[in-house]
C-alpha cells in the first residue's frame, strides 16, 4: 500500500493565546494513504466527525516539533501505517458511515499510537 505525507499550513506548533502549552502533534491517517501531519487545533477532547466515526485515524506523534523531525517519525513508521491503511474500511451502521479496521491494522494502530 503506498502512502504520502503531507503537513498542514504553517508552522507544526503553535500555542494559542489564552493557553500556556503548545498544542500537540498529531498525524492524521485516511484510507487513500494520506498521512496528515499538524498541530491540532482542538482545545480539550473535541474531535471532528471522521476521527470520531473512525473513517480517518488520528494519533500522537510524540517527541516531534518540525517538519523533519515529523518526516523522520513518518520514515521510521512507514511500515506500520501501510498495515493501517491496507485494513482500513468503512460500513453503514444504520446512522452513519463508521471507519472499521482488520485485526492486523489495530494491532498496527495501537502500536503506533503508543509505543513502548
Amino acid at each position: 500500500m503506498k502512502t504520502h505525507l503531507i503537513f498542514g499550513r504553517g508552522r507544526l506548533t503553535f500555542t494559542y493565546r489564552s493557553q500556556t502549552n503548545p498544542q500537540p502533534i498529531c498525524a492524521d491517517i485516511l484510507d487513500d494513504g494520506t498521512v496528515h501531519v499538524f498541530g491540532n487545533p482542538e482545545i480539550g477532547n473535541a474531535v471532528p466527525m471522521d476521527v470520531y466515526h473512525g473513517i480517518i485515524q488520528r494519533v500522537g506523534v510524540w517527541g516531534v516539533s518540525t517538519q523533519a523531525e515529523a518526516r523522520e517519525w513518518y520514515r521510521s513508521n512507514k511500515t506500520l501505517i501501510q498495515r493501517i491503511v491496507a485494513g482500513m474500511d468503512k460500513r453503514w451502521d444504520g446512522n452513519n458511515f463508521v471507519g472499521t479496521l482488520t485485526d492486523d491494522a489495530r494491532r498496527a494502530l495501537d502500536t503506533l499510537d503508543c509505543p513502548e
